[in-house]
């Protein structure tokens, strides 16, 4: 970004749209967003699994890191019985089902939702193709590790990122250096605190 100039920021639809990206590896919910803003190519694009490496059996390997968001209820719920059954509830292949169609029934196409329910997923009114590309890459999610204070090292990452590149106010290396020594701290704060080994301080 400092070196070679490249885009802080980009517009990925707008890119593909115009042909300068011809290909991009994006989540599924891109496929939204090309519905909406470019409809001038419907049918003129599609997608598949991500590209994949050989592994030594000669079968290729997908894997892709996974995120996502999570339900919870908090500690001093006043009634958690009723919190309970409404979170079972929301999370349920009916309810996903039936929230998704209506939301794209009211919306159109581009608002397909998103849901981790996989039986739900299924009810949406995906292409054939469509459906067993993003099937087969759901097969290969892999989940990224987490540790007790894992949450700070993609946002000190980022703080070092602006502080180099955004406010040009530090050297790469001493960016990385100052945050990674936050990092450490929250890491070790958080494994005091569930009785787990911590680093040299």
């Amino acid at each position: 970004y400092t070196k070679y100039t490249l885009d802080r920021e980009t517009s990925l639809t707008n890119r593909f749209r115009t042909g300068e990206a011809p290909i991009i590896i994006a989540d599924y919910t891109t496929y939204c967003e090309l519905v909406a803003s470019a409809p001038d190519i419907k049918g003129l694009w599609g997608f598949t699994r991500v590209p994949g490496t050989i592994r030594d059996d000669g079968s290729i390997d997908h894997a892709t890191a996974s995120g996502g968001t999570a339900t919870i209820m908090m500690s001093g719920c006043k009634d958690k019985d009723a919190a309970w059954q409404f979170m079972k509830w929301w999370v349920s292949a009916d309810t996903q089902s039936a929230y998704g169609l209506e939301l794209e029934g009211i919306m159109g196409e581009a608002a397909r939702y998103p849901t981790a329910n996989k039986e739900a997923f299924a009810s949406l009114p995906w292409l054939v193709s469509e459906y067993n590309a993003l099937y087969g890459q759901m097969e290969d999610l892999k989940g990224i590790p987490q540790v007790p204070g894992g949450y700070f090292s993609w946002r000190n990452v980022r703080n070092a990122f602006y502080k180099t590149v955004i406010s040009k106010t530090m050297e790469p290396r001493e960016a990385l250096t100052e945050y990674v020594r936050y990092i450490n701290e929250e890491i070790n704060y958080k494994r005091k605190e569930f009785n787990l080994p911590v680093m040299d301080e």
